[in-house]
C-alpha cells in the first residue's frame, strides 16, 4: 500500500487492524417479559436493550490477524481483543469473513453493524462516507517496505526504491488510485498471504507491511524479513453502520465501545491479551483516547480524512 508522497497502499492490520478488533462476547439478556429501556454505557453512553437482543454482525476481512477455522469460528488476537470489549457492554457477535472492499459496501446498506477502516494519509484510502466512526484511531501503525533478507537489498528512499517490483495489498479500486500508486512497478494482491508467496518466487522484491503482519509472515512461512524504511502511518478506525436493524441507537453503541475499549487500556487488560499472543510489542501503537472528549462521529466530506497530528505514544 503505497501513497502519495510515499505512494502504495498495504494492507494491515486489518486489523489491526489491528489490529483489528472482532467479536464473539457473552452477553446477559434480560428476560422476554422486560420492555425496551435505556440503560447506561460504558462512560456513559446510553444504548437500549431490549428483551432479545440479536448478535451483531461484525465483518473480518482477510488478515494476518484473523484466523477462521474449517467451522467458521474466528479465533485470533483479534477476536479476544473485541470479545474483552464486548465483554463490557454485553452484546454478543457473529463474526462475518468479508472482503474489505465488500465490508465498505455492507456497512452501508446495515448487512454487518461493524467492521474496522483504515486511513492513511495523503494517501487513496479513507474512511467510508456516512457511516459512525471512533473520531480517534484506536491505533496508529508504521508502514514500511520490506524485503527478503536473504536477498540483501538495501533501499532507504523511494527513489531508491523505484527501481524495484513492489507489492502491496488491494484496499481500493483501480480507477480511485492515485498518484504513484498506479505506477508500473506495483503490484497488488489479495491479501498478505498471496503478497508473501509473490515475494518468496521472487515476482516481486519488496512488499508493504506492518510491524504485526511482518511477524506473522515471518512465523508462518519460516522466512526472515528486512524493514528498509518507514513511508507512512496506517491509522485503524472503528465503523459502525447507521443503517443496522441490531443497532437501535448506532452512535451511542459506538460511545459505549470505545469507552470499553479505554478501560482495557487503562487497566492492562489490552496490553495483556497482546502478550498471551506474543504480540506485546505492538502495544506502543495502541493510542490513549481522553474518555471526557466526544468519542464517535458520522463520517463525512469534511471529516473523512482525519485530521494530522502528533504521531506520539504513550
Amino acid at each position: 500500500m503505497i501513497y502519495s508522497p510515499s505512494p502504495v497502499l498495504t494492507f494491515t492490520a486489518l486489523l489491526m487492524c489491528a489490529l483489528c478488533l472482532q467479536v464473539n462476547a457473552q452477553t446477559q439478556t434480560a428476560p422476554r417479559s422486560a420492555i425496551e429501556g435505556k440503560v447506561e454505557g460504558a462512560l456513559g453512553g446510553a444504548i437500549e436493550r431490549p428483551a432479545e437482543r440479536p448478535a451483531l454482525r461484525v465483518a473480518m476481512p482477510p488478515s494476518p490477524y484473523v484466523r477462521v477455522d474449517s467451522e467458521g469460528n474466528v479465533q485470533s488476537v483479534t477476536s479476544d481483543l473485541v470479545r474483552a470489549i464486548m465483554r463490557h457492554i454485553g452484546r454478543e457477535v457473529r463474526f462475518i469473513p468479508m472482503p474489505y472492499l465488500r465490508a465498505f459496501h455492507a456497512i452501508k446498506t446495515g448487512e454487518i453493524d461493524m467492521m474496522y477502516g483504515i486511513h492513511i494519509e495523503q494517501a487513496s484510502a479513507r474512511l467510508p462516507l456516512n457511516v459512525v466512526a471512533s473520531v480517534e484511531p484506536r491505533a496508529i501503525f508504521p508502514l514500511l517496505l520490506y524485503a527478503l533478507a536473504e536477498r540483501d537489498i538495501q533501499v532507504n528512499s523511494w527513489s531508491q526504491a523505484s527501481g524495484y517490483r513492489i507489492g502491496s495489498v488491494r484496499l481500493v479500486k483501480p480507477e480511485q488510485r492515485t498518484g504513484q500508486q498506479d505506477q508500473g512497478n506495483i503490484y497488488y494482491y489479495k491479501g498478505v498471504d498471496s503478497l508473501t508467496k509473490a515475494l518468496l518466487a521472487q515476482r516481486i522484491d519488496l512488499a508493504t507491511l506492518e510491524p504485526g503482519s511482518a511477524w506473522f509472515t515471518e512465523r508462518r512461512f519460516g522466512v526472515q524479513l528486512q524493514p528498509m524504511f518507514r513511508y507512512a502511518w496506517l491509522q485503524s478506525y472503528s465503523l459502525f453502520s447507521p443503517f443496522s436493524p441490531r443497532l437501535s441507537d448506532p452512535q451511542a453503541f459506538c460511545q459505549a465501545f470505545v469507552g470499553a475499549r479505554i478501560t482495557l487500556l487503562e487497566t492492562g487488560e489490552l496490553e495483556s491479551i497482546l502478550n498471551v499472543h506474543s504480540l506485546g510489542f505492538l502495544m506502543q501503537y495502541f493510542r490513549r483516547v481522553d474518555a471526557e472528549t466526544k468519542l464517535c462521529r458520522v463520517t463525512s466530506w469534511e471529516n473523512s480524512q482525519p485530521k494530522k497530528r502528533p504521531l506520539t505514544f504513550q
